[in-house]
């Protein structure tokens, strides 16, 4: 293990020692400084780092670095006679620089990362990656589910394994997306899947992801949906075959519809008032609809 002893003790020192810290193979026996501040001798007793006020040439000889931080080293020793390797106040702040820029991106990255997981997480429908090597490297709770396995089970498994017929190697090899694919798990569930190549900042491909969904729960969407045109185009034609004038605003007073009686009595089309203020129809007067929504009471 290399042996550093720190001279000078600024904010710079500081950040040494927890930089040093992290790294293995280096220990700080000592941190040569005159006057230390408050928050160097609060690092310094917590971490049991020696505080040497001088230096000799015996308590050099197992040094193996000397890192010049905020004085000069001239104020302690003489360069010429310390056997240690010397590592000037430049080449340290140049060294801090970068380790500083290399936290900060890990740091990014990986709350990137942790924001990303976090995020698929709670999608209802599942998604699962592979890499370049078809590999698992992660799926969501609700692809869980639907393969009916554990994380801890798939990641690391090829996918040709977990799903014979995808189509994820395809997508990796060829560079193309599939949409709304449809496939049946070992299990007999039958899914619709989107399959499409993940591609790092080179835009090389670095593997696929597919989003996954039972077909069962798209038919029943697709059912709801055809329940509500249903019941909108009942309405809308209950409406147009009223005798009565109707027409109606949203919570804004503008207009959503007008029937046909609506139109013979006033002359105005559904052009006309459809997406204009209720007052558009009003040559004087207060607007019923407006009134009705100050309100929240018939008129």
């Amino acid at each position: 293990m290399k042996q550093l002893l720190i001279v000078g003790a600024g904010e710079e020192a500081v950040e040494f020692i927890k930089l040093f810290q992290r790294k293995k193979g280096f220990r700080i026996v000592g941190m040569l400084v005159k006057q230390p501040s408050a928050i160097v001798k609060y690092q310094a007793e917590r971490l049991d780092i020696p505080l040497w006020k001088d230096v000799t040439a015996e308590s050099l000889d197992h040094v193996d670095f000397v890192l010049e931080t905020s004085e000069r080293l001239t104020d302690y020793l003489e360069p010429t006679s310390c056997k240690a390797e010397i590592i000037s106040g430049q080449s340290a702040h140049l060294m801090l620089a970068f380790a500083s820029q290399e936290e900060t991106e890990k740091t990014s990255t990986y709350n990137n990362q942790q924001f990303r997981s976090k995020t698929l997480e709670y999608l209802h429908e599942g998604v699962l990656c592979v890499n370049r090597q078809d590999e698992i490297i992660y799926i969501n709770e609700a692809a869980e589910k639907l393969l009916g396995s554990k994380k801890h089970q798939l990641i690391g498994q090829p996918i040709t394994y977990v799903l014979p017929d995808s189509r994820l190697p395809e997508t990796i090899r060829k560079r193309e997306r599939y949409v709304d694919e449809q496939l049946r798990l070992p299990s007999g569930i039958e899914i619709v899947y989107t399959c499409a190549p993940m591609e790092n900042d080179q835009e090389e491909v670095t593997g696929a992801f597919s989003v996954m969904k039972k077909t069962i729960d798209i038919v029943a969407l697709a059912e709801k949906l055809t329940d509500a045109r249903e019941v909108k185009s009942m309405l809308e034609a209950i409406i147009d075959s009223s005798q009565e004038a109707i027409s109606v605003v949203d919570e804004n007073g503008i207009g959503l519809i007008v029937n046909p009686a609506y139109t013979r009595l006033t002359g105005y089309t559904s052009e006309q008032i459809v997406g204009k203020p209720a007052v558009t129809d009003i040559m004087e007067g207060e607007s019923l609809h407006m009134q009705v929504l100050r309100t929240r009471r018939p008129a």
